[in-house]
């Protein structure tokens, strides 16, 4: 009863007609509701305050390294702590893939000279230098580090013997001889790059060159940026590559993520926002572990290895965009809303819900939690990890299409002022402080069986080294936990890019190339509904 009570309010209405009994249920449940965020707003701030000599130390060995251990460079920031636990050297989780495609053939020695004039040797703007020899600080240091632990943290550290020609390679280096396929599987290339480990003191980075295609005018060349996510997120290496295209990616101006500013709050609301924090939270939880146990999508133990397949498929950006002006809804809202049916197509084959007596008949869910990745409102120009997020509830229940798009323009309006954004932020700060010992036993997803991202580059075109860029691809592994399928989309020039990453143990790469086409075939309903 209580289950259905938390779904009732984070919809914000019943289905059909409420009795006196749901209404007296109601209070109840919202009293107990408001007792556990009291609960829980005191266990923060004990943990806050326990916390904070860690916080207190972190800050004196932030201000000593400088001193005691010359050799090391920044100390990692929180959010790029929270992915730099991963096993990057053994069963790595957390590596990230950008795939790009070139009208036209490009070269390995002009990709390295490029790549080395326009970003390693890239400075800050405004005259800034470094502390020790004030010369000009670079813009990209880290593409020349490696992580180093010291005094229970982490800090990149120089590789003295940096190679440039050792990262920026040719896709045949993961071969040998005799398995080299051709011609290449580009999806097979995605599996080895988001599964490959790391060598351990050196950057944790490479460009892959994938061999050209001779056929067309201009023949066609495959480029891959394979990076592990504590050097950055995906919005922060669209800085990389428009310092390698030597000009913005937009033309006029880097891509900024779409975000609303936070609202303007009166001094009441700010008093009352922590216990706000906390009613979410709890509201969240409890719904997350209700929603867990009815679709379990990956019924593996939650530190079980991961083994990740991808693929991605092109769709053209305007029938997108001529459903959400039709509409009047947010892109996004088209996406969740394609998203959703097609979780729901993958329910009804995999049989996930409430059997009903002794027939085949299953009544699905009527919501799948999904954790939706938000850019912030000013990413910084440099590698660093600011991206928030916020669990969405995707209406996986609904058979119809256009009531599906209707509720998630809801929900993604709810996301907007919601707080868990706020929280995922205040906790990721919390936790990246905090002594990496400490966090690698207890970090890991258990409430969001999935996820979902939407990266916009822009509408106009660019090109690298006189090679035009017409196409664009996105990929990140799941990390450890519950996860089992994540969607990113890219959208570039007149096109977007549908990726989908999978855990083994979910899915395999068969379904991965339904599911993506399942969401095209989505997209086109919803797209018809406007004729």
């Amino acid at each position: 009863m209580f289950y259905e009570l938390i779904r009732t309010m984070q919809c914000g209405q019943f289905h059909g007609r409420r009795s006196t009994n749901e209404m007296a249920s109601s209070i109840q449940f919202k009293i107990l509701k408001i007792f556990l965020a009291f609960l829980a707003l005191v266990v923060g701030i004990f943990l806050l305050a326990l916390n904070s000599p860690v916080y207190l130390f972190r800050c004196f060995v932030r201000k000593i390294a400088p001193n005691c251990r010359p050799d090391l460079g920044d100390m990692l920031t929180s959010g790029s702590t929270i992915f730099a636990i991963d096993d990057m050297h053994g069963k790595t989780k957390c590596n990230v893939v950008v795939g790009f495609e070139l009208d036209g053939i490009l070269k390995l020695g002009q990709l390295q000279k490029l790549f080395y004039n326009n970003v390693i040797c890239a400075t800050v703007a405004g005259g800034r230098t470094t502390p020790n020899c004030g010369l000009p600080r670079l813009k990209f240091p880290e593409l020349r580090q490696y992580i180093e632990p010291w005094m229970g943290f982490l800090f990149f550290k120089e590789d003295t013997n940096f190679d440039l020609n050792r990262h920026i390679i040719l896709h045949n280096s993961y071969y040998s001889d005799s398995q080299t396929p051709s011609p290449i599987d580009l999806d097979e290339l995605k599996v080895i790059f988001l599964n490959k480990s790391w060598e351990r003191r050196k950057p944790l980075w490479e460009l892959v060159l994938a061999d050209h295609d001779d056929r067309g005018k201009n023949g066609r060349s495959y480029m891959f940026l394979r990076f592990h996510h504590s050097l950055g997120d995906g919005f922060a290496f669209l800085n990389v590559v428009a310092a390698l295209c030597g000009s913005q990616i937009l033309g006029e101006k880097m891509p900024r993520p779409a975000s609303l500013p936070p609202p303007r709050r009166s001094l009441t609301s700010k008093i009352v926002f922590p216990f706000r924090l906390a009613y979410d939270f709890v509201g969240t939880q409890l719904l997350s572990y209700k929603m867990n146990k009815s679709w379990p999508m990956r019924p593996v133990r939650l530190h079980d290895e991961k083994s990740l397949v991808s693929t991605g498929k092109f769709f053209p950006l305007d029938r997108v965009k001529r459903i959400k002006n039709h509409f009047g809804i947010s892109f996004t809202s088209v996406i969740f809303a394609a998203y959703a049916g097609v979780l729901r197509d993958k329910m009804i084959t995999d049989k996930i819900g409430t059997r009903s007596g002794d027939d085949e008949d299953y009544s699905l869910p009527d919501y799948a939690i999904c954790f939706s990745v938000l850019p912030v409102l000013s990413h910084s120009s440099q590698l660093r990890n600011e991206m928030a997020g916020s669990h969405v509830l995707l209406p996986v229940g609904e058979k119809d299409a256009l009531r599906r798009l209707q509720y998630c323009e809801k929900a993604y309006q709810r996301i907007k002022t919601s707080t868990m954004a706020v929280l995922h932020g205040l906790t990721v700060q919390m936790l990246g402080l905090h002594f990496t010992s400490v966090l690698r036993p207890i970090m890991s997803c258990v409430t969001c069986p999935t996820a979902i991202s939407n990266f916009p580059t822009g509408p106009s075109y660019v090109s690298i080294g006189g090679t035009r860029l017409t196409g664009v691809t996105f990929g990140a592994g799941l990390q450890r936990g519950q996860t089992g399928l994540a969607l990113a989309i890219v959208s570039y020039g007149e096109n977007m890019c549908i990726s989908v990453v999978g855990d083994h143990n979910v899915v395999g790469r068969d379904e991965l190339v339904r599911l993506s086409d399942g969401v095209v075939d989505h997209i086109d309903k919803l797209h018809d509904l406007i004729k």
